[in-house]
């Protein structure tokens, strides 16, 4: 059967494929997690990959898991293994202190509403705006009806 097309509807033959590849990704996940907590009897588990941002597979680990955390690394490449790799080694091998735990992903620059104002206003009445009150229930309710935030 031929690989459908970028612009090809989706079948429901299509839908299949994409479950059934998110059901054996849970199991994979599963058999994984378990190994691992039989291995190190460890409560905390830390998922990092590309494979580890699944965040149905890992919402079921935490849920039906024997972790009572999970932490998903947010570098989402195999660059989270290596960091976990990299931080195993300066403090279980080398003795180094460990680094501050990691509270957010929010590392780039911030900008104030002026500023963000500021640059909304350069596009000249091309590019619309609204301030809101709650900007995350507006996003929560946008996503509801289905459209694209």
């Amino acid at each position: 059967m031929p690989p459908r097309g970028k612009r090809d509807p989706i079948e429901k033959r299509h839908e299949d494929i994409a479950a059934a590849l998110q059901r054996v990704t849970e199991e994979v996940g599963f058999h994984i997690a378990e190994h691992l907590y039989k291995v190190t009897r460890k409560p905390n588990l830390c998922i990092a990959g590309g494979v580890g941002l699944n965040s149905v597979m890992n919402g079921k680990i935490l849920e039906h898991g024997p972790f009572k955390e999970v932490f998903v690394q947010p570098a989402a490449s195999d660059a989270g293994t290596a960091v976990g790799a990299a931080l195993w080694v300066s403090v279980c091998l080398l003795g180094l202190p460990r680094p501050p735990a990691m509270e957010h992903a929010y590392w780039g620059p911030g900008f104030t509403d002026e500023e963000i104002e500021a640059t909304l206003a350069r596009y000249n009445g091309r590019l619309t705006y609204r301030r809101v009150d709650d900007p995350a229930r507006l996003g929560a309710e946008i996503v509801a009806r289905g459209e694209i935030l």
